[in-house]
């Protein structure tokens, strides 16, 4: 499921792999990544999601059900149809909302940041 400029020049995918939901952010040359943002709300309980950063750079939300996890993010250049890994991580920028941190250096060519999330 293709969702186009959920932020100016990123689009959103979703997509089954391996059993687990993943989704990718695809930014487009020129884009900011900065823009792109994760925020956690009440379900209907009212119970708020605590977020939390693992050792492994997992970010965790802590729910009344048990917990949500979106494994560490995977960035990418594709240059030239191949797969230019970057650094990056997710950071909090307040008790609500976090962000991958990722840099997409000279940002000429499309990039990814991909995530896949499990339930536990």
């Amino acid at each position: 499921m293709k969702y186009e400029n959920v932020y100016p020049g990123v689009d959103l995918v979703y997509y089954g792999n391996r059993g687990q939901l993943e989704y990718d952010f695809i930014v487009t040359p020129g884009a900011d990544p900065k823009v792109i943002r994760l925020a956690f709300e009440p379900a209907g309980t009212g119970f708020k999601p605590t977020p939390t950063i693992d050792t492994d750079g997992d970010l965790v939300l802590h729910t009344a059900d048990g917990e949500l996890r979106f494994h560490q993010p995977r960035i990418y250049q594709d240059i030239d149809g191949s797969k230019q890994p970057i650094a990056g991580r997710y950071v909090f920028l307040d008790s609500e909302t976090a962000d991958s941190a990722s840099p997409i250096p000279g940002h000429q060519w499309p990039g990814c940041i991909t995530t896949p999330a499990q339930a536990g």
